[in-house]
């Protein structure tokens, strides 16, 4: 058995309160909407549903988050085994949720400007079905 023991002492550095004479000393929840009634950047998210003509067209989008929904394209499949999809711009892995031929993802980062998008199923019938999605993100 070991045992931890914890000391505490006053700090050496200033706090916050101590940097910002004059302000309240209580900071805003990060959770809060701004008070003017705006969304912050960072909750804007894009829902984008695919299906099988969206290939290789250019999606423009304005959000830092997407979500993808679409179902498989090969009518011989019954189902997807398997799946990935990857912004290759900035290595973003999402996490796919399918049941038999459809799918959406979580959130997936989109950067600013150009960013490609690989879709990949491993499909019931032994193929592989990819798709290439190419997302613009306009500031």
């Amino acid at each position: 058995m070991s045992a931890v023991t914890i000391l505490t002492a006053p700090s050496e550095h200033p706090s916050w309160a101590d940097l910002n004479p004059g302000a309240s000393g209580s900071r805003a929840l990060a959770s809060v909407k701004p008070l003017d009634g705006s969304t912050p950047e960072h909750d804007i998210i894009s829902v984008l549903s695919l299906d099988c003509s969206d290939k290789n067209n250019v999606i423009t989008n304005a959000s830092p988050q997407i979500r993808l929904k679409g179902k498989i394209c090969d009518p011989s499949a019954a189902e997807i085994e398997s799946s990935q999809v990857r912004n290759i711009k900035n290595e973003d892995v999402a996490t796919v949720f399918h049941h038999n031929r459809e799918y959406t993802t979580d959130l997936i980062h989109v950067a600013p400007g150009d960013n490609e998008l690989t879709v990949k199923f491993k499909l019931s019938n032994g193929k592989t079905e990819t798709k290439i999605l190419k997302i613009r993100r306009n500031l």
